[in-house]
């Protein structure tokens, strides 16, 4: 158990973890809380990928916000491709280069 399992918010125990098809990693965080509550012993596999996993869990993100990114972009391609050669009227709100 955690030195400190208090949710200040919540005012009690609190783990959090977020659905296993979404983010991997949070699979092993499952497995440890399962074992936990179980009073059982967290499983070998899980225990011995904890030390690797904030390295995986930071690439998978990353993954995921570039998924993102090309989403986004390839939305504004489709969408802006039938008006390629117009010119749009626009205003500076700020300016953060050279005068």
């Amino acid at each position: 158990m955690p030195r400190q399992p208090m949710h200040s918010a919540v005012a009690a125990e609190y783990a959090h973890c977020t659905a296993p098809l979404r983010r991997l990693a949070d699979r092993y965080v499952n497995e440890v809380c399962l074992a936990l509550c179980a009073g059982a012993a967290v499983p070998d596999w899980a225990r011995t990928a904890l030390p690797a996993l904030p390295d995986e869990m930071a690439a998978a993100d990353k993954r995921a916000h570039e998924i993102d990114r090309a989403i986004v972009d390839l939305a504004e391609a489709v969408l802006l491709a039938p008006r390629v050669g117009e010119t749009f009227p626009a205003v500076v709100v700020v300016h953060r280069g050279r005068p």
